[in-house]
């Protein structure tokens, strides 16, 4: 967990320290089956957000990650997809784990969650029809609390999977209009 808080302390103040990074990814590919769930999506979205090679941490990270999915909040899955979409790291296995486990659980997501699920799958080109049909729902119920941010997210992966989903298209629209500087 140590691991993680400090890689995580490192990315939040952008701290460019390779020796020290590439200690922290050598110490955690070595201790990867310690880390908790929550570790194992902060370490991926502190290595995701430095600029430092670390793809075989990044397939320590999937590997371990893949049997204990189902120990992933729904924040722990939509950072893990974040980390690996902004990489362009596409982990075909861990990206249909995170899907499936996902669609059993979006009830839980918060809108950030769902606009990072969606970003990172659109970003990856995983298409996945399932997962944008079952996000459809949640999102359509809660887009009047959600950000431009996760707003023009949402609408970017929708139009780059050409995810066709009108009652979806429709609610983003209505939200996007009133903010728009016209």
């Amino acid at each position: 967990q140590q691991l993680a808080g400090m890689a995580w302390a490192i990315a939040k103040l952008t701290v460019m320290d390779s020796p020290l990074l590439d200690a922290i990814a050598a110490a955690a590919i070595a201790r990867i089956s310690e880390l908790s769930a929550l570790s194992l999506s902060r370490t991926a979205w502190a290595f995701a957000t430095l600029p430092i090679e670390a793809e075989p941490l990044f397939d320590a990270i999937a590997a371990e990650s893949l049997p204990r999915m189902s120990a992933f909040t729904s924040q722990n899955k939509s950072l893990t997809a974040w980390s690996f979409a902004r990489l362009a790291l596409c982990h075909e296995q861990l990206m249909a784990s995170i899907s499936s486990a996902a669609i059993h659980s979006l009830s839980a997501f918060k809108s950030q969650e769902l606009a990072n699920t969606a970003w990172a799958f659109a970003k990856l080109a995983v298409e996945d029809t399932n997962l944008m049909n079952a996000i459809a729902a949640p999102a359509i119920s809660t887009l009047h609390d959600w950000s431009a941010q996760s707003l023009a997210a949402t609408a970017s992966a929708v139009a780059k999977l050409a995810f066709m989903h009108e009652p979806l298209w429709d609610a983003i629209s209505a939200q996007a209009l009133p903010i728009l500087p016209i």
